[in-house]
């Protein structure tokens, strides 16, 4: 679209995948093409060019694209969403950061252990075996019930989480595995989050668990992740993007 808008200008500019990956990878385009984007995304002049190139883009909140792909970038990914994974241009929810740890931390087996991890004591096997358990459950609920009556408490599962691989101490094996269920339960949240209507904020979070399946070392859940995406993005009108 942008390499069409440009052709109509008359304007010597091309786009490709490799551009757009350069541009992620700290590459700053130049101002015409700046512009261009602007207009295709439909910004006024005032809200972009008093800004620096990348922190006007309206996406530039998913930190995911922008973070090292290694585990440290990974939990600061998770750690965003976190704050800021329900942004939407329907609004903001308002629970966020130590609130929803400790919403996350009431429903567990055994909240003091848990608490403990969370500043910095060890998370043991059980512990892990009990959130995979409660993300069972909210996959089940999720069929039976559907994503809005369920998405602020897949964001505290997914908050609990995080803190976890944030502030305790756990073996390499007990990090995949929590690395493993932050996957799937930033791909519930992102689902539930479509479901209910929050697109954009489905897409943070399906970037989560790319990054947290990488992270984890499971690439056919990546996979599917990445098809997931295509099929949102074809839904949404863009199915040369889907295809590529």
């Amino acid at each position: 679209m942008l390499n069409e808008l440009a052709a109509v200008r008359k304007l010597n500019i091309a786009c490709n995948r490799s551009t757009v990956w350069k541009w992620e990878h700290g590459q700053v385009p130049d101002e015409p093409t700046q512009a261009l984007i602007a207009d295709l995304i439909g910004l006024l002049d005032h809200q972009w060019r008093y800004e620096e190139w990348p922190l006007w883009l309206p996406v530039w909140e998913v930190l995911g694209l922008r973070a090292s792909w290694d585990t440290p970038g990974t939990v600061d990914a998770l750690a965003h969403l976190n704050g800021s994974g329900l942004m939407d241009r329907r609004g903001f929810v308002t629970i966020t950061g130590a609130a929803l740890v400790a919403l996350a931390a009431s429903w567990a087996d055994a909240p003091s252990a848990f608490a403990s991890a969370l500043d910095g004591d060890r998370v043991t096997d059980a512990m892990v075996t009990t959130i995979e358990q409660r993300v069972d459950t909210l996959r089940s609920l999720d069929d039976q019930m559907g994503g809005a009556r369920l998405l602020e408490q897949a964001r505290g599962d997914l908050s609990l989480i995080t803190g976890l691989l944030q502030g305790g101490r756990y073996t390499e094996q007990v990090g995949g595995r929590l690395h493993a269920v932050a996957a799937r339960v930033c791909y519930l949240t992102g689902w539930m989050a479509f479901d209910t209507g929050l697109h954009s904020a489905g897409q943070q979070y399906y970037v989560g668990a790319l990054r947290a399946s990488r992270t984890a070392g499971d690439g056919a859940f990546g996979a599917f992740i990445l098809a997931e995406m295509g099929i949102h993005v074809a839904e949404a009108g863009h199915p040369a993007t889907a295809s590529t």
